[in-house]
């Protein structure tokens, strides 16, 4: 189900640093936890590389993911960029994949405590389902839905495992390929013909 090009930007980026992030914890669209300190911080950068981007015309439709880190996240975006802190609205599609029982989590030792669940996903991702959760099977639908319904250019604040499913879709790569991919923070994708370009920090390593 590949992403359908627009001829205007979508610009895609990922909330700042949570407290469960900084655990090394799962989340999900069913866990939140506040932005620390450098999540605030992040939050602020991508405002900066924004700034950069839209500036000498008018802003872009903003939309946030529901949950509270990526709403937060958007406020702080929006503040510091001078627009009112409610010019934006939010799209539950865009939430983070579902983790069902895993959410919260801490992600080293389910690979230990859940092995036999850790595995059968691990050979299947698009397909497999988290327990209790959803698969990126799942997660692409409601992620192709959203962007196939865009009208103008979007700047869109969400989380790493639906921004990176939503990379991958663009670019045609197997599931494998969309779970390599980095989620890093502090760095807004552009989706535009039919190319993704990166804006603010190198590749990184992830959770995911």
């Amino acid at each position: 189900m590949p992403l359908i090009d627009h001829p205007f930007p979508v610009y895609v980026t990922r909330h700042g640093e949570t407290t469960l992030n900084a655990q090394g914890r799962y989340q999900g669209a069913r866990g939140d936890s506040p932005l620390t300190i450098r999540g605030r911080q992040q939050a602020f950068d991508i405002a900066l590389l924004l700034r950069d981007v839209i500036s000498g015309g008018p802003p872009p439709q903003f939309v946030s993911s529901p949950l509270g880190r990526a709403t937060t996240t958007t406020q702080i975006i929006l503040q510091t960029l001078s627009l009112p802190e409610d010019s934006y609205t939010t799209d539950f599609r865009l939430r983070e994949l579902d983790l069902g029982d895993w959410s919260g989590r801490v992600i080293e030792t389910l690979k230990v405590s859940d092995a036999a669940n850790w595995q059968m996903r691990e050979r299947d991702k698009w397909n497999i389902p988290v327990p209790g959760g959803e698969s990126y099977a799942d997660v692409a639908k409601r992620a192709t839905d959203w962007f196939a319904g865009l009208t103008g250019p979007t700047i869109a604040i969400s989380h790493g495992g639906i921004g990176r499913i939503l990379r991958g879709l663009y670019q045609g790569l197997t599931w494998q390929e969309i779970s390599a991919l980095d989620e890093p923070y502090s760095t807004i994708f552009r989706f535009q013909n039919g190319q993704i370009v990166r804006i603010g920090a190198p590749p990184s390593g992830s959770f995911r």
